[in-house]
């Protein structure tokens, strides 16, 4: 601030302008700073996006992981252990599998993946001790067969999972990698549905994380009735599970052609003549319940008006079958549209055909390996498990695809597998009187084809084993699911109880009262 002389008054006079131009540059300056110093908001901004793409990184990490290399939580389901030179690989209570991890000199090693008919069930024994030479169903047929024709030369290593999916085959292949496969076989397919909850996001379905997680939902664990919804809830539900099928099949594939491996892909093969609907996706129930009162030319009219009906087109294929006629067709319509996919679909067998032609992966047609007729009770334990018989055909027609991959040097005909021993035939006649016990509940409405084959498979183990506690626990039981007055005459044996409380739901109902 200056000071001057009135020109009046000759007193001292204020600048007022230098006065108004001091504040005035201060707040300037300070403008200045306040546009200098850095704003709040995009700092936290910025600390928001960086810590949700490190949490986005993370997830994909973990997603990564699980879907390449995470194992069972459970180690009981299935487990590898390697020690001194070998690798043991065991499934729930059932006998593990025992082989080198290097294969003898001079031996080609075929590495078997799948579900439970690759497995072997119901023949696999249970206990603790190893399996060191494949025994048991497709696999053990395959072993036979190429033992007869070239003793010592081929190694079929049995990797299949009991309950596995796609999912775990090719966890599977992935860790057999190191074990020196000349050859993987994938017979996988009918599985592909059991661990689909009611209601999930097909978008989602494609990441492991996501499928981890659903396994605490809801699963079809009872029959609606006669008509209901699928119980993987929709269309594009089932079109996610297909993919994923392919996807994994194909990754397989890649898996084995880097590492120069051969690989065959089969389609499977299921009962149709002996296995009926757990529900119907279309129809009307009242229709339906009346099928028994209609004529032949009815029911075929009924099915020709509404071909989505499970129950329809079995009751056209069972019509068919008992004059003689060709019912594969009516049959097959009848897995098609159940109301729950235990048997593999034709959309399934499709996909691994896609799979197979666009892999490069060689074919096996298991499919309809086993004659015209549609199979029946004849081929399989229950609605896909092959009968030693059905095993060495399909596993002939597994080997004839691997003579056209050059994996063996020609054709080697179908051999079954060794008979089991007869106790072990009891205990696996059990296994499938149990598993016919426990899909009857799945057709609550309607269980009487199913209980009957559970009572004839429980007589089977008594005609081999008279005291055999669990076939006698069964035969008493199924009169409670048949009628629900029904009463037991005798309490059961408490471990018994026990057992057949945990098959399904509905037995533990009637059995707890």
């Amino acid at each position: 601030m200056s000071a001057t002389e009135s020109p009046s008054t000759g007193a001292p006079t204020v600048d007022r302008s230098a006065t108004a131009r001091l504040p005035s540059a201060d707040r300037s300056a300070e403008g200045e700073d306040a546009q200098k110093a850095p704003p709040e908001g995009p700092g936290c901004f910025a600390m928001l996006a960086l810590f949700l793409g490190l949490g986005a990184v993370a997830l994909a990490g973990v997603e990564y992981w699980q879907a390449r290399w995470a194992w069972p939580v459970d180690p009981s389901w299935y487990r590898v252990e390697e020690a001194d030179g070998k690798v043991t690989f065991g499934c729930q209570n059932y006998a593990p599998v025992q082989f080198y991890a290097d294969p003898p000199d001079g031996v080609t090693r075929i590495v078997l993946l799948g579900g439970s008919a690759a497995f072997g069930f119901p023949d696999r024994p249970v206990g603790e001790t190893p399996i060191s030479h494949a025994a048991h169903g497709i696999g053990g047929a395959m072993q036979a067969s190429l033992d007869s024709a070239w003793p010592g030369r081929f190694e079929v290593v049995n990797l299949g999972v009991n309950g596995g999916t796609s999912e775990d085959t090719l966890r599977l292949a992935r860790r057999a990698m190191v074990w020196h496969p000349g050859a993987l076989v994938v017979y996988d397919g009918n599985n592909e549905f059991m661990d689909v909850p009611r209601h999930m996001s097909p978008t989602l379905w494609r990441f492991a994380l996501y499928r981890r997680a659903t396994v605490l939902a809801e699963r079809a664990d009872a029959a609606p009735g006669w008509v209901g919804p699928p119980a993987w809830s929709t269309a594009e539900a089932a079109g996610a599970v297909h993919a994923r099928l392919e996807r994994d099949l194909v990754a397989v594939a890649d898996l084995a052609r880097d590492a120069g491996v051969a690989v065959v892909f089969s389609t499977q093969a299921a009962n149709l003549a002996d296995f009926d609907p757990s529900w119907s996706t279309a129809g009307d129930e009242a229709t339906l319940r009346s099928l028994s009162t209609r004529s032949d030319p009815e029911v075929e009219a009924l099915w020709a008006a509404t071909p989505d009906s499970a129950d329809l087109a079995w009751a056209v294929g069972q019509r068919r079958l008992a004059v003689g006629h060709d019912a594969r067709a009516a049959l097959q319509a009848a897995v098609d549209h159940d109301g729950v996919a235990f048997r593999p679909t034709t959309a399934v067998n499709d996909t691994i055909r896609a799979a197979a032609r666009e892999s490069g992966a060689a074919l096996a047609e298991a499919e309809g390996a086993l004659g015209e007729a549609p199979p029946g009770g004849q081929s399989f334990y229950d609605w896909v498990h092959p009968r030693p018989e059905a095993a060495a055909t399909i596993a002939s027609t597994i080997l004839v695809s691997l003579q056209g991959a050059k994996v063996i040097p020609g054709a080697a005909e179908a051999v079954e597998a060794s008979p089991l021993p007869e106790a072990d035939a009891a205990a696996r006649d059990v296994r499938v009187a149990v598993s016919w016990l426990q899909w009857s509940c799945l057709r609550a409405h309607d269980p009487g084809f199913r209980l009957t084959h559970a009572e004839s498979w429980a007589q089977d183990a008594l005609a081999v084993e008279p005291s055999n506690t669990m076939a006698l626990g069964i035969l008493a039981v199924t009169p409670l699911l048949r009628d629900p007055a029904a009463t037991l005459p005798n309490p059961l044996p408490d471990a018994v109880r026990m057992k057949l409380s945990g098959v399904h739901r509905c037995v533990g109902e009637r059995l707890g009262g």
